[in-house]
């Protein structure tokens, strides 16, 4: 029996190794190259940033894909909604082995192909390629600070004429891992004489060559030979022409030894804007010391003038003395009347409690590593697996919200929070997705991803919604410390603004948090950069936390000291209005850019449409915040006085 068992245990062991052996994500384990093994070279997509529609790098006229067996693409949902398609091109690159003057390819191009190239050369296309995970990169210089491209061009204009990139000096940064903490896996295998790929530097020129193709292959070991053949004249496009123009691409590659290791090697792209990276903590300062000016307003607020109110009206011997009492204790039979539209307002605090953990969870896991720019699309797709499965926060949320409100249309409130903010996702979603397969743009979903997407939200999301509210109304409700009168009392007549001013104008705070920030991310997703601020972002968070409860909580108690009970939506959109001024700014981002000279309708029209998302989303999230804080505090306030 003892043998029996511990057969079992090895068993165990032995399978438990050989999962662990099999399964693996890209950019854990390093992959090593023996001199001269093949380096697949990507081809990713075709981006601008003065159009943000993606194209595939094979729908203009470059070289076909590649002859041999493709990689067998296993692309996630954020990857293709990024227009990422990693196909495999025709480089034949070597570890080890340099190469000039190489044929990539020759072929004829008809004119109206030539027009595309042109209108992607006025678009200020770029072709982005990776080897090894590694995307290829352009390095340029402006005021002495060398900056960093993802890609290259396609070509370049000069007095109305078109010129095209067609020869690339590939450089691949290489380095030979030795036995270390960093490099132990190494240990595990034989290899003297193995490479990893660190980093890939590509410099495009537009060369005419004197020679036919067959001379130029014969020169692809002799660079100082191969260089004199090239002709300083680019090649210019010609679009007149009926019977086309032939072009030939060709490249050549170096490989240079480098102390950067593989698990550094993103590093230098992580640091490309030397600007951004010496003054990234600064942008924290301004959110801080906006959250502390409020936080001593708030705590003079609720240390002084609460505290007085207590001391006066819980004074039981001056209670004979008392003038007629004003202010927020005249309001406890009406404080807690429900709200108007409160099955909205419960829908809304249910997504908005979703959306904060959310946003809680992928900034958690972002400090974690798992969101780095080697897993390309895993941010998109872990917000949509989180978005699934926090579904049942919204349903849960949306009836305690409910049931606290004296609400008896649960179907309606439960239907509505199933399908609100989702729904209002999906759609926005699938009319951008239909804009995008119009325009031919490789960042279009395949109908059978979108038909997926659908059931994942018909068939998880939407009754773990269901499941959380069917929890939700089970509770017990929530227990309000005062009763409500059965006639509403007057509430004083406003002499100069009404409370809607009030809460919109407020709104300015919260989005004064965010607004270095939310510049940067706009920046980033319309330029092509990588955004790995997340440690910043993380602590934003936190700061808008407090400042959203610190706003609400002012507003709320300066409307109840003026008599007027009606504090429940403007507590929500009292920090919920940022996402008003969130919406404008992205407007004004897009009109004021300077490269938007003539804006492409797909494009405009998805920055809106994501924008107009991301501010309800956004109005959501920090009003929601701001909601529960006030009921915190109103709920503490009537129950810590007492009534007669």
């Amino acid at each position: 029996m003892r043998m029996r068992s511990l057969a079992l245990v090895w068993a165990a062991l032995l399978v438990g190794c050989g999962i662990v052996r099999g399964f693996y994500i890209p950019g854990f384990a390093p992959n090593k190259y023996e001199e001269g093994a093949k380096l697949d070279v990507y081809a990713d997509k075709l981006y601008s940033s003065e159009n943000k529609v993606p194209y595939d790098y094979f729908s203009l006229p470059f070289c076909q894909k590649s002859p041999q067996s493709l990689r067998q693409q296993h692309l996630s949902i954020g990857e293709m909604m990024l227009g990422d398609r990693d196909e495999l091109t025709s480089y034949d690159i070597r570890m080890q082995v340099n190469a000039s003057c190489s044929i990539y390819c020759d072929q004829q191009v008809v004119s109206s192909e030539l027009q595309t190239l042109r209108s992607m050369i006025d678009d200020d296309y770029f072709v982005q390629l990776n080897i090894d995970d590694m995307p290829a990169v352009t390095k340029f210089s402006a005021d002495g600070t060398e900056f960093i491209h993802f890609g290259y061009p396609i070509g370049y204009t000069q007095a109305d004429r078109y010129f095209i990139y067609n020869h690339l000096e590939f450089k691949i940064l290489i380095h030979k891992p030795e036995l270390s903490l960093e490099d132990i896996s190494d240990a595990s295998g034989e290899c003297d004489n193995c490479f990893r790929v660190v980093g890939i530097e590509v410099t495009p020129t537009s060369v005419n060559w004197d020679v036919d193709i067959s001379e130029i292959r014969e020169l692809s070991s002799d660079k100082s030979a191969c260089d004199k053949k090239k002709n300083n004249k680019p090649v210019e496009l010609f679009v007149k022409n009926p019977e086309g123009q032939r072009l030939v691409f060709t490249y050549e590659v170096t490989f240079e030894q480098s102390d950067l290791k593989w698990a550094t090697r993103w590093d230098p792209l992580m640091n490309a804007d030397p600007a951004l990276s010496n003054v990234a903590w600064l942008y924290v300062i301004n959110p801080v010391a906006i959250m502390c000016f409020f936080a001593i307003v708030v705590a003079g607020i609720l240390l002084r003038t609460i505290y007085l109110d207590f001391a006066r009206y819980n004074n039981l011997e001056e209670a004979t003395d008392m003038e007629e009492e004003s202010g927020w204790k005249q309001l406890h039979g009406d404080v807690f009347r429900p709200a108007p539209f409160r099955g909205a307002l419960a829908v809304a605090c249910g997504a908005g409690a979703q959306l904060a953990v959310i946003i809680f969870v992928t900034l958690l896991f972002a400090q974690l590593g798992y969101f780095s720019p080697v897993f390309r699309g895993a941010l998109l797709s872990a917000l949509i697996g989180f978005w699934v499965v926090t579904s049942f926060i919204a349903g849960f949320v949306s009836a305690r919200t409910y049931t606290m409100l004296g609400g008896t249309q649960k179907r309606m409130v439960t239907t509505g929070s199933a399908f609100f903010l989702s729904g209002a996702l999906f759609s926005v979603f699938f009319i951008s997705n239909l804009v995008l397969s119009l325009a031919g743009s490789s960042a279009a979903v395949p109908f059978f991803t979108l038909v997926t997407l659908l059931l994942i939200w018909l068939v998880v999301s939407v009754p773990l919604n269901v499941l959380g509210s069917f929890f939700g109304y089970k509770m017990e409700p929530v227990e309000l410390p005062t009763k409500v009168n059965p006639a509403h009392r007057p509430i004083p007549a406003y002499s100069f603004a009404g409370p809607t001013i009030y809460v919109i104008a407020t709104g300015v705070i919260p989005f004064g948090i965010v607004f270095i920030e939310l510049k940067i991310i706009l920046e980033s997703l319309w330029q092509n950069n990588i955004f790995y601020l997340f440690n910043i972002l993380f602590v934003i968070f936190f700061v808008l936390v407090v400042t959203c409860a610190e706003v609400s909580v002012v507003l709320a108690y300066l409307l109840l000291c003026r008599e007027d009970w009606r504090w429940w939506w403007p507590s929500f959109f009292a920090s919920g209005s940022s996402g008003l001024y969130v919406f404008c700014y992205s407007v004004y981002f897009i009109v004021s850019h300077g490269g938007l000279k003539g804006i492409h309708f797909s494009s405009s029209f998805m920055f809106t449409s994501y924008s107009l998302l991301l501010s309800i989303c956004f109005t959501l999230f920090t009003g929601t915040l701001g909601f529960f804080s006030t009921l915190m505090l109103v709920r503490r306030l009537y129950t810590s006085v007492h009534i007669d």
